[in-house]
């Protein structure tokens, strides 16, 4: 079996099996975006200071950045059987939760419940939108990430130019990026 390397690691995209410690992250994540609802959420029934639960809501948040790694450690496989369940699942969940809506309200809207189809585009989920964008950027991504490993200076260039892209016109100027 060959491996493939990725920024100097061992990439497991090779791999048949999976890896335990990854599975337990991945859980570890689901559990933090619970708890990160729920303090989001459902904050009302906490007595705790605001102070106490920012601060953890702050260690909490870093789960969807960790889901979105694992992805990238793994490789993304973009195929259109994966795209298609993907949007049968949201648009499911979707529809329900609009025809729920409409029996709570007793008002019915023909073009909010067309819109409810639109998962990927008028969707009040913006995780959804972002995946279909890592969904539809994979096979790029993963060009790049296999022709840059070879080229340590390149990775590292580009890891910078995303690094400022992201921290600076991102986190400290509040841009869009």
């Amino acid at each position: 079996m060959q491996e493939q390397f990725r920024g100097g690691q061992k990439s497991c995209q090779n791999n048949l099996g999976r890896d335990s410690n990854i599975e337990l992250l991945r859980l570890v994540c689901m559990l933090f975006i619970l708890l990160h609802h729920f303090i989001v959420h459902g904050s009302e029934f906490v007595t705790a200071p605001s102070v106490w639960l920012t601060i953890m809501n702050s260690f909490l948040v870093i789960a969807v950045d960790c889901f979105v790694l694992i992805s990238g450690y793994f490789g993304i496989k973009a195929k259109w059987k994966g795209f298609i369940h993907l949007y049968v699942l949201c648009a499911f969940y979707s529809v329900f939760l609009t025809l729920f809506s409409f029996y709570e309200t007793g008002q019915f809207s023909i073009k909010e419940f067309l819109f409810s189809f639109l998962v990927f585009s008028n969707s009040k989920w913006w995780f959804i939108q972002c995946y279909v964008y890592l969904f539809i950027l994979s096979p790029i991504l993963n060009i790049v990430i296999d022709s840059i490993s070879k080229n340590r200076k390149v990775f590292i260039a580009l890891l910078l130019i995303g690094s400022i892209l992201t921290f600076y016109f991102g986190y400290l100027w509040k841009g869009s990026i």
